[in-house]
């Protein structure tokens, strides 16, 4: 068999590794404080992102989409 996994379906190392590099190194995964502002500023990978947001005046989860090759500027409104 070729691939990420053999006739068993049993994942070949290869799999494990890209399985860690996917969830792992290339994943973002961040916890971040805004600034004085309110703003919150970071550089990611194009792509779908699940955001979500805290504060005393409460919380919201939202998804959208991070362009690959521009900057994005997201507004989210807690309360």
């Amino acid at each position: 068999p070729a691939g990420l996994v053999r006739s068993d379906l049993s994942p070949k190392p290869v799999y494990e590794r890209l399985m860690k590099l996917i969830k792992g190194k290339w994943w973002t995964s961040l916890e971040l404080a805004a600034d004085a502002d309110g703003a919150v500023r970071f550089r990611g990978f194009g792509g779908r992102y699940r955001i979500s947001v805290s504060s005393d005046e409460g919380a919201r989860t939202m998804e959208t989409d991070l362009p690959a090759s521009k900057s994005r500027t997201i507004k989210i409104q807690v309360d």
